[in-house]
């Protein structure tokens, strides 16, 4: 500091001699000083420039990848700042142009890294004798990961993995830090997380008025911490509905939705599918009305689609989809397993369905259906899913893209057949195009009701579990589309989930 002084001070005696004489001062330079040094940062982090130059009047010039960083002034103190917006690396440049009385400093150059938050972590769960859903009764492991990139020892949950399944089912919502469910015990709404192979409740909340079964509910978050529950009743002649401040898990309000069965309809699908659009303010729930409860009932319209008020739950409109098509995905387990519905950058409502030989078709036949924003119904003419097969589950991994886990209904329709593949959608263009690794498409995986997918910060983490090799994770940049190979796991597990939660810290 003192030797910047002086310079100061020697500068200032310079100008002033030479305005004393008339004579023009050269320019000199600004001796821009910028010795910082930069560890790797995280997405979100805001780290401050720390410079000196004698041209302190002189905003300098920054030159950066903008899709990485930004730099701007800060409110607080008026200095410069690093905004980190993703994960990569760029080089930032800085320099102070010229001006009068001062030439144009050196350009210095600091490279910049900028990883994933460290605030997060991968539960992955796994089933040792065969796969879940349908009511199957599985032993399920979880192991919680710190990353799932490659380089790291194959992935084992021998004396390193939480057995879940005498308390948790494998169907289940999950938020934050914490999972939330109807248990095992089927008495309940309860919040869990699990930490250093523990599971612990954190809070508990005995059913009042309405009951729910473990497994068949459908559910949407109609805020941070309100979580709505909805499913058939237990006659399966009404839709009940709960709300949740996941809080503390208490109950805020419960209580039967208004819509009547479909015409010629004994009872009502199970659970149903609920999604919540925040931008019109807009709760959805999608259902069907079938001839009789269980897998002989039949059902006996295409399904309708209920805009209701989130507030008062009261339904503002209910009438068959306009697209005609017959049924949603997920209707008896809701999206506890697999993500039937996503909302794009636009706001636009997006819904897994199929139509079968009840709709008059030859055989199943999927689509991926939108309700464009503002709407209530949805648009006759778009399918973002146009190839055979059947459509399990969709996810938006934003950049107008979304990630589908479908099924090549010739090489098996069963649950623990290989024959199910993942697809990157294109959600504007509604295209489909098989995700490849090294230019060859991923294998097909067995697991009807896994999802082996999920996402954070611009990155999607995909498992596979082929026939014959191990389970392997794949990671997909969203923004540039590159593949790249992930951790890879142990034989001997049947691979059902791939779940990213924030780090529980109390």
């Amino acid at each position: 500091m003192k030797t910047l002084r002086k310079i100061t001070f020697a500068f200032a005696a310079f100008m002033a001699v030479a305005l004393a004489t008339g004579c023009q001062p050269k320019q000199v330079s600004p001796q821009l000083a910028w010795n910082q040094s930069f560890n790797v940062l995280n997405v979100g982090d805001v780290v401050p420039i720390k410079y000196t130059s004698l041209n302190s009047d002189i905003d300098p010039v920054f030159e950066y990848d903008s899709k990485i960083i930004n730099v701007a002034k800060s409110n607080s103190n008026g200095g410069w700042e690093i905004i980190t917006l993703a994960r990569g690396t760029t080089n930032l440049s800085m320099y102070i142009p010229e001006t009068e009385g001062f030439l144009k400093s050196e350009t210095i150059t600091k490279e910049i890294l900028v990883d994933r938050k460290k605030d997060y972590h991968v539960d992955l769960w796994v089933a040792l004798d065969k796969h879940g859903g349908m009511a199957r009764d599985v032993q399920t492991l979880v192991r919680s990961m710190d990353n799932l990139e490659a380089g790291q020892p194959e992935i084992t949950f021998v004396g390193k993995g939480t057995e879940v399944n005498s308390i948790l089912s494998l169907e289940t919502i999950y938020k934050g830090a914490f999972y939330y469910q109807v248990p095992v015990s089927g008495d309940r709404f309860a919040k869990y997380v699990i930490k250093d192979n523990k599971i612990e409740a954190i809070a508990e909340r005995p059913f009042k008025a309405n009951s729910y079964a473990t497994r068949k509910y459908t559910h949407a978050w109609l805020g941070d911490n309100t979580l709505l529950i909805m499913a058939a009743s237990g006659d399966m002649t009404s839709i009940l509905w709960t709300k949740l401040n996941t809080d503390d898990m208490s109950i805020i309000s419960e209580g039967t939705l208004n819509v009547p069965l479909p015409e010629k309809a004994k009872v009502f699908t199970t659970s149903g599918i609920a999604s919540y659009r925040k931008s019109d303010n807009k709760l959805f729930y999608f259902y069907y009305g079938k001839s009789s409860s269980g897998r002989t009932g039949v059902r006996t319209s295409p399904f309708y689609v209920a805009a209701i008020n989130p507030e008062t739950m009261a339904v503002e409109s209910n009438e068959v989809n306009s697209c005609g098509v017959g049924e949603m995905a997920g209707s008896a387990y809701g999206e506890l397993l697999q993500t039937i519905t996503f909302i794009d950058s636009d706001n636009n409502l997006y819904l897994s369905a199929f139509s079968d030989e009840t709709d008059g078709y030859e055989r199943e036949t999927s689509f991926m259906i939108r309700i464009p924003n503002g709407k209530t119904n949805f648009e006759k003419d778009y399918n973002g899913f146009s190839v055979d097969g059947k459509l399990i589950s969709i996810m938006y991994l934003g950049n107008g893209k979304g990630i589908a886990y479908a099924r090549n209904d010739e090489l098996g329709t069963g649950i623990d057949d290989f024959a199910h593949y993942y697809s990157v959608i294109d959600v504007n263009a509604g295209t489909i195009s098989p995700l490849k690794y090294d230019g060859k498409e991923l294998g097909y995986s067995s697991g009807r009701f896994s999802s082996r997918m999920d996402s954070r910060e611009g990155l999607a983490y995909i498992g596979v579990d082929p026939q014959g090799s191990n389970p392997q994770i794949y990671i997909y940049d969203v923004d540039s589309g590159n593949v790249t190979k992930g951790a890879t796991m142990a034989k001997g597990y049947y691979f059902e989930q791939i779940r990213i939660l924030d780090n529980y810290n109390p």
